[in-house]
């Protein structure tokens, strides 16, 4: 016999131990929810469970109820099939005389084990990391069929492709997930990713992201079944600063040696999202530093090797300290390492430097702390592209003006990291996403047109 308590009223019924949350729930109110195939895949079924300490989104279809499980939904019928949440914590306890000895023993084989089953995602414009157990993988984003640019595929989702372009994310991450898994003790996922990229997973209108005031539909956490997976995205704070920022962030606060102080985090591409931490407050923006970061492809170069062929080019003196080729090279280009470097490739990674360069003093600026010089602060950055990045040749081309190289630090993927700190760290998703959103609310984010005198301060960037 099993015993439900409703309401305060206790309720025993014959049921399987084995028996999933739905089918107790079934039989309790001698009822048939409609919409749910039992099969674990259409994600109807979700049900909010407290297990001991922890909260659980479960497929109630496919979970086994444990002694002690407080079911947090309202279980009434609804005409389209779908539980919703209640958020009373004593709304229906179960208990199952098969599990109560094991309970007390503390060694039940479905006891909860903090996050440590859940893989981290960060789904990039280009390609898609995952990691589980130490075990990783890249994949590339199949997005790609509808541009390698977030514009052209928010083009396409706004053209009718918006439900092609989420199923084909999805399957692909659930793929991937199944790879991951072969002894199937994988609950789920969690997905950090830049907000149009968010907006794109979720088969969300994106055109508020591409026109002013740049709101987006939704900056908060995301919660939902996939097939057999239980799915969190990661909040986010702007149109511009997504939650691979915030977890990168969450990552530098929680690396070994952080000692609580001010830092810069950079995810450069071709929008670099920047984090200044100061004090107990964030200051952050995004500049368009265009595709100079993400390589060129005339050249067949990535973004690194042109700012490496470009510091060169500065060293050598072919290249002055306006972004001007020597007059013998002005025509035909520099030739160097095999390639030709052009005037034009220089252009471009001015117009991206001077983006960032104009940023960084921006953000030193508005911190207000003349006492404090750049060369005195952290800065980490992170993404593909700083990973691959030679800090003497970033030093070269002035890309931070004043910050001391001795303080840049290159952890790779922080927005993968920091998932991966949160699933060994944190007890349950309510703790980390809290502390995600913690962050997010301690942030002001700032507009470079706002900037005083921005034109020409990003004109006077431009040099090296």
């Amino acid at each position: 016999m099993i015993k439900i308590t409703y309401k305060g009223n206790t309720k025993e019924i014959e049921a399987d131990p084995s028996a999933s949350i739905l089918d107790l729930v079934h039989k309790c109110f001698d009822c048939e929810l409609s919409g749910c195939a039992k099969k674990g895949s259409c994600g109807r079924c979700v049900c909010r469970v407290r297990r001991k300490d922890e909260y659980l989104s479960l497929l109630s279809c496919s979970s086994r109820a444990l002694d002690g499980d407080e079911i947090l939904c309202d279980f009434r019928e609804k005409e389209y099939g779908l539980h919703k949440f209640k958020g009373d914590a004593s709304e229906l306890l179960i208990t199952t005389e098969d599990t109560a000895e094991n309970e007390a023993e503390g060694t039940s084989p479905e006891a909860t084990d903090g996050l440590h089953n859940f893989a981290a995602i960060d789904l990039g414009t280009t390609s898609i990391g995952f990691s589980y157990k130490g075990k990783t993988r890249v994949c590339l984003n199949p997005q790609l069929r509808y541009g390698s640019d977030v514009i052209s595929r928010m083009s396409a989702a706004q053209s009718g492709k918006a439900e092609e372009i989420k199923r084909l994310t999805l399957k692909c991450i659930g793929e991937n997930l199944e790879d991951l898994d072969p002894d199937k003790t994988l609950r789920g996922a969690f997905i950090a990713a830049n907000t149009a990229m968010v907006h794109l997973l979720m088969g969300y209108d994106t055109t508020s992201l591409g026109c002013a005031p740049f709101k987006g539909v939704s900056l908060k956490e995301e919660h939902f079944a996939f097939g057999r997976f239980e799915i969190y995205v990661l909040p986010g704070a702007s149109a511009f600063i997504g939650s691979d920022a915030i977890s990168g962030a969450y990552f530098v606060e929680n690396e070994p040696g952080y000692d609580g102080g001010d830092y810069l985090l950079v995810d450069l591409g071709t929008n670099a999202e920047m984090i200044y931490k100061k004090g107990d407050g964030y200051l952050a923006l995004s500049a368009a530093a265009g595709p100079a970061f993400s390589g060129d492809a005339s050249l067949n170069l990535e973004g690194s090797e042109m700012i490496s062929l470009t510091a060169k080019g500065l060293r050598d003196g072919v290249i002055d300290r306006t972004g001007l080729l020597a007059d013998e090279y002005f025509e035909t280009g520099y030739p160097v390492n095999g390639h030709v470097l052009k005037q034009e490739h220089i252009r471009n990674i001015q117009l991206a430097k001077a983006a960032i360069a104009c940023s960084f003093a921006y953000l030193i600026r508005m911190a207000g702390d003349p006492s404090k010089a750049p060369e005195d602060l952290n800065v980490y950055i992170t993404g593909a592209f700083g990973y691959r990045l030679s800090i003497p040749d970033l030093m070269e081309i002035g890309l931070f003006p004043g910050a001391g190289a001795h303080r840049i630090k290159v952890p790779g993927n922080s927005s993968l990291k920091g998932i991966e700190y949160a699933l060994k760290n944190e007890k349950t998703s309510d703790i980390y996403i809290g502390k995600l959103e913690d962050i997010i609310q301690r942030m002001n984010i700032l507009s470079l047109p706002d900037l005083e005198d921005f034109g020409e301060k990003y004109y006077l960037a431009m040099g090296f």
